[in-house]
């Protein structure tokens, strides 16, 4: 879908996103980068650091991304993120990753360095991972990654010094639209499933709901399966907890 980019203030862009689908907001936010010189985008989240270091990163991320489809082809959709360095840095106090400064590689593991190479192969190479919320000081932690192809490092630096704050805003919209007003349709829960959830939360029991909505237990079996994937939860107190963190249902 193409969107017609004629939205200049940070107010616009959240205006706008408030009206349009998932897509076309993603298309939109993308589409106001690339006017800036982003090549392509990554955008994610995550609710729990100790999730994260569980079951990895790939495991724990809500994401949306049109980088080239190689990079997790090559890597694996089930482990892209694991030895991804620069996301993982988002662990600590990092607000800003520049993907080829050396210091950032200087603790790095083999894993992550073989990473790093296969990226830049395929044009991820010059770029900036933005922190836009730590998971140290908030509910949820929230980064963004940008590409910038046929850029070199030197060029890159002063792209960012020009264009640095510019970006930052627009990022920030697109976590707004997509984590605040298109959070369902980026977990990809139903309104079912949500509904599931918020009688969880207020104490019912798969049997009682069953006999409330007239459901055979398979299909309450089959929501809690759903939930509990959608939202990469464990057991539904966790699918449950997620919810309230990502504000699908209300306490």
């Amino acid at each position: 879908m193409t969107v017609e980019c004629t939205y200049k203030s940070s107010f616009e862009l959240i205006e706008a996103t408030k009206s349009l689908s998932f897509d076309a907001s993603w298309d939109l936010l993308n589409e106001r980068l690339s006017l800036l010189g982003v090549s392509s985008v990554f955008y994610g989240f995550c609710t729990s650091k100790a999730e994260i270091l569980r079951q990895g990163m790939t495991k724990s991320c809500f994401y949306r991304t049109n980088h080239n489809p190689q990079w997790m082809d090559a890597l694996g959709a089930d482990n892209f993120l694991d030895h991804e360095l620069t996301s993982n840095l988002m662990l600590t106090d990092e607000k800003e990753v520049f993907w080829s400064d050396d210091d950032a590689w200087k603790s790095a593991s083999a894993e992550q360095r073989e990473q790093a190479y296969l990226e830049k192969d395929i044009g991820l190479g010059v770029g900036v991972t933005l922190q836009l919320s730590s998971l140290q000081d908030s509910a949820v932690g929230v980064a963004v990654g940008l590409n910038t192809a046929d850029v070199s490092p030197k060029e890159f630096a002063a792209y960012w010094k020009q264009h640095r704050l510019e970006v930052h805003g627009i990022c920030q919209v697109m976590d707004l639209a997509l984590r605040t007003h298109h959070c369902l349709a980026l977990t990809g829960l139903t309104a079912r499933e949500v509904e599931f959830l918020e009688y969880l939360a207020a104490g019912y029991t798969l049997k009682q709901m069953a006999n409330k909505w007239n459901r055979a237990p398979t299909t309450l079996n089959t929501h809690s399966f759903n939930c509990r994937k959608k939202l990469n939860a464990a057991s539904l107190e966790q699918a449950v907890f997620k919810a309230y963190v990502l504000g699908l249902i209300k306490p």
